[in-house]
């Protein structure tokens, strides 16, 4: 099941990116997104964590991290 969600406007979401990793290779990005689901017209607001890895200057693996519980809340709402 697709997950259809509206984001109004890029000034809506913020982020940030970090390096803490001792491996150069990997950055550390942390960000927000805001927007509504659009069946339901619910507000969904989450934030998430995605940890990149780089090689030969291409992605070589993507890994995220979400709050589950926000997802499945705006789901539910009817």
């Amino acid at each position: 099941m697709a997950i259809i969600i509206s984001i109004p406007s890029p000034t809506t979401r913020s982020s940030s990116i970090d390096t803490f990793s001792l491996d150069a290779r990997v950055v550390i990005l942390e960000y927000d997104v805001h927007g509504k689901i659009i069946r339901t017209g619910a507000s969904y607001d989450n934030r998430f964590i995605s940890v990149v890895t780089i090689g030969n200057r291409k992605i070589v693996h993507w890994r995220d991290y979400m709050d589950s519980l926000s997802a499945m809340t705006a789901l539910s709402k009817t």
